[in-house]
């Protein structure tokens, strides 16, 4: 899913490599969409930043009203937000001619100090 020549710290890449897998996972499971519609996945290696985006025609969802905290311990569902919501620095929705993009964003220089790169 990331290429193995990722160049980031260790911590980042493997983030990354959960948050991509979640979008993804929620997208496959609750997207509206027609069997055969394409599902795009992006990620990018910009200055500071990973940004990760998976992109499918279909309407946005509501972003949560309160940051997603739910008590995982008690729960069997719902982790995949309130995973992201801890693993990514920014994540949102958005729709744009009636593509829906799910993206979030990790911040590689808050991570290189204290981790090794891979």
């Amino acid at each position: 899913m990331v290429d193995e020549n990722f160049e980031a710290p260790r911590d980042a890449v493997q983030n990354t490599q959960l948050v991509l897998t979640e979008l993804l996972a929620n997208e496959i499971k609750h997207g509206r969409y027609a069997p055969g519609d394409p599902l795009m996945c992006k990620v990018d290696m910009r200055r500071s930043t990973v940004h990760i985006e998976v992109r499918h025609i279909g309407p946005p969802f509501e972003m949560p009203a309160a940051p997603v905290h739910p008590s995982l311990e008690m729960r069997e569902t719902g982790w995949g937000l309130a995973l992201i919501t801890r693993l990514a620095d920014r994540w949102g929705v958005s729709e744009e001619a009636g593509t829906r993009r799910v993206w979030a964003e990790i911040d590689l220089s808050v991570r290189a100090s204290t981790s090794d790169t891979r």
